[in-house]
């Protein structure tokens, strides 16, 4: 399970405490948190974030075309 936190002085501290003993040996796989990171997302990331009519609308159209046109044959 991933947890939060953030960097002091070279240090991971973390937001929340883990529920592990003190001492307990972990492994953590650091990256930046994509809200604090410059990385470089595709044009359309995020492109009908301010529309989850739209959203609920594709999402819909998406499961009857995939109920009219199945993408294998699960019955046989």
């Amino acid at each position: 399970m991933p947890y939060r936190g953030h960097i002091k002085n070279g240090v991971v501290v973390l937001d929340e405490p883990l529920p592990f003993p003190d001492g307990s040996e972990v492994s953590v796989d650091a990256a930046p948190h994509s809200s604090s990171s410059k990385a470089v997302h595709s044009p359309l990331w995020g492109l009908f974030a301010d529309d989850p009519e739209l959203i609920d609308q594709i999402l819909a159209d998406t499961v009857k075309d995939r109920e009219r046109r199945r993408l294998r044959d699960v019955d046989g």
